[in-house]
């Protein structure tokens, strides 16, 4: 690697003591970054060389200056000879701070070594299970599997007995990749993943059940029988794999629905009709000139009713011929192609809008001055047209006083009977029955009802699970967020939402002395307590980006920590007296608060904290962690010792 590579850092802040066993780093702009950083039999200036699964290097490298000649070292993570972050620092062990971007990219990857092979094994693979589960949500299938396929690589390089923690995140893994796969229609691999979850837990009911639709699919029908059965000795309650069960004795029958076998019929004729290079010119027009005026024809084509019309549009990329594995200009033309005919639609739709809203407006004032006219005496504009233009009126007409009357009075002018004439008129019609109206006939043939019905069933339980979801969000840890972050006037934090949430779904608000948040989605409260500390009421910002919610909050007093995002609740007791699990506070070591505050100080938030903004509890920690660094670089231990002492002390206050 590059020597000149390093820059220096005002306070490097780096672990001191043996080599670490291995390195986690995670949260890294550069994908390849990411993962399990194992040490290597290789020693690169008396320093350890880790090594994650994508070729990435972490080494100590040396660094001379320029201007002074002075030679001092650094820690580079680099790819292909390239340094892709850097951080100097004397420590034999990689610094957990002052990292820098240099071909990398953003954001700064998180650093953690970890005499422990298996506790950083489980910190890189859950960050990498975290990633999947971000990118699966937004259905980008292939790369969540690549993600858990990195993170059961981690797993397995913590060796071949692995803890009771690691073995439920490996379950966990197999059984996440085996649904994406199905996503994919690889039946094979998606089975694979099944029995190497149900390897390490025979029970796991997820992975039963899709170990089943794996081997349906694959025409194994008696072993996906056997699945099914075992998941419901697990559960004898679970309606999916009743669900799953009724189909397959329906299959074996010879009883499957007519539309299942016209939809495969269907879906394979597409297939084989896209697959290579297809002229679409023999493909036969589904409407010619001739059939401008059948309106059936339209509506068919259009879909399968005029309440189609209010859906949103499924976006390009989600088309099926994107999943065909069609050459790139062959979709790019069929990417074109479409876009074409929903811009013409779209302008179409509003001419035609824009055509009814004008007749109206036209319509209302003719109507207004007719009535005022008659109101004032006047012709008819059609009866005064009517009039040949020869006519001359031979003397003006005497001028008088005209009363206008609204248009209801003139109605009712029109319109006033008396009691007789009305009695005649309903004797008149005594002897008519009323005309039955009858509602208009539906003009769906029966396929197409079926799939209506069978598209409404599938969104109300796409929707029915999101809310499913979003409650299970909410019951746990209280509602806290999925990742909490903060910097000195500022807060973030992030909650992972199921998929098909909207902008229009979410809901934020603020108590207005900024100590109260309220986040709901689809109108399920996800967050509803008392802040940790006040924020500026008026000053959040939120935004939703590929299923991940993130909100931005302004503290109201800056640099002062926080442990999470909301308050910590008073512990509360059962009748016994004894306390209740669910309501005991996560405890928070001193460790994990100084972090905190470390983090809070470095953050980027567009200000750079100083030394007198902060409180007096923060002044002596920053001076304890200035004696740290005084005392370790001058090798002097009774000094060290106290240091560490204080910062052990002062970790446990909260700022």
């Amino acid at each position: 690697m590059a020597q000149d590579c390093l820059i220096s850092t005002e306070i490097p802040m780096a672990l001191s003591g043996e080599a670490s066993a291995a390195v986690a780093v995670v949260g890294a702009g550069s994908e390849d970054v990411d993962g399990l950083y194992v040490r290597t039999s290789r020693v690169w200036h008396d320093a350890p060389v880790f090594e994650n699964g994508q070729r990435c290097m972490l080494s100590r490298e040396p660094h001379k200056s320029q201007k002074t000649g002075m030679s001092s070292y650094g820690w580079i993570i680099g790819q292909d000879r390239k340094p892709l972050y850097a951080v100097q620092s004397d420590s034999l062990v990689p610094p957990t701070v002052g990292w820098k971007k240099f071909t990398g990219l953003l954001p700064i990857p998180h650093i953690q070594s970890s005499d422990s092979l298996e506790d950083a094994a489980e910190m890189s693979a859950s960050a990498l299970k975290e990633q999947g589960n971000a990118l699966f949500a937004a259905r980008s299938y292939k790369e969540a599997a690549a993600k858990w396929s990195r993170a059961l690589a981690a797993v397995s390089a913590a060796g071949p007995s692995l803890s009771s923690t690691l073995m439920q995140l490996s379950v966990t893994l197999y059984a996440n990749r085996a649904e994406s796969q199905l996503r994919q229609e690889h039946w094979a691999d998606a089975l694979d993943d099944c029995q190497a979850a149900l390897k390490h837990k025979p029970t796991h009911e997820k992975a039963l059940l899709r170990a089943a639709v794996a081997l349906k699919s694959l025409r194994r029908h008696g072993e996906a029988r056997e699945m099914i059965l075992r998941c419901l000795e697990v559960d004898a309650k679970n309606q999916e794999a009743k669900g799953l069960l009724h189909g397959l004795d329906l299959e074996d029958n010879g009883q499957i629905p007519a539309r299942a076998k016209a939809a495969k019929a269907a879906k394979e004729k597409l297939r084989e009709t896209l697959k290579g290079d297809t002229d679409f010119s023999s493909i036969p027009r589904a409407f010619d000139t001739k059939d401008v005026n059948n309106k059936k024809g339209f509506a068919a084509f259009e879909g399968y009713g005029k309440l189609r019309e209010k859906e949103e549009q499924v976006p390009i990329s989600e088309l099926p011929y994107h999943k065909m594995g069609l050459p790139d200009a062959q979709v790019e033309l069929m990417d074109t192609f479409f876009r074409e005919i929903r811009a013409s639609k779209k302008q179409q739709a509003m001419h035609h809008k824009r055509e009814i809203t004008n007749y109206e407006l036209v319509k209302n004032e003719y109507r207004e001055r007719v009535l005022e006219d008659r109101a004032l005496g006047r012709q008819d504009p059609i009866q005064l047209h009517a009039k040949e233009t020869k006519e001359v009126r031979d003397a003006d007409p005497p001028l008088c006083l005209v009363v206008k009357k609204k248009p209801q009075d003139l109605v009712a002018d029109r319109v006033g009977l008396s009691g007789a004439d009305k009695a005649e008129i309903d004797a008149l019609f005594s002897g008519f029955k009323p005309k039955t109206v009858l509602p208009s006939p539906d003009q769906r043939t029966s396929l197409e009802k079926q799939l209506d019905a069978e598209e409404e069933a599938e969104r109300r339980n796409l929707e029915r699970q999101a809310d499913e979801e979003l409650k299970t969000l909410q019951a746990s840890r209280k509602g806290e967020p999925t990742r909490f972050e903060q910097a000195g006037g500022e807060v973030y934090c992030w909650w992972t939402l199921p998929a098909g949430i909207k902008s229009k779904d979410i809901e934020v608000q603020t108590s207005k002395g900024g100590a109260q948040l309220l986040v709901l989605v689809r109108g399920i409260t996800i967050f509803d307590r008392q802040l940790f500390h006040n924020i500026r009421g008026d000053d959040v910002l939120w935004s939703l980006d590929a299923g991940e919610l993130s909100l931005t909050l302004t503290k109201a007093a800056r640099n002062k920590l926080w442990d999470q995002l909301g308050t910590v609740c008073d512990i509360q007791v059962d009748a016994s007296g004894k306390p209740i699990p669910s309501s005991i506070p996560e405890p928070m070591s001193a460790s994990d608060r100084l972090q905190k505050f470390k983090q809070m100080v470095e953050g980027d938030d567009g200000h750079q904290a100083r030394y007198e903004e902060l409180g007096d509890t923060g002044k002596q920690l920053v001076d304890a962690m200035r004696r740290f660094e005084h005392a370790r670089a001058t090798g002097d231990q009774n000094a060290l010792s106290l240091a560490e002492h204080d910062l052990e002390e002062l970790g446990r206050v909260v700022i």
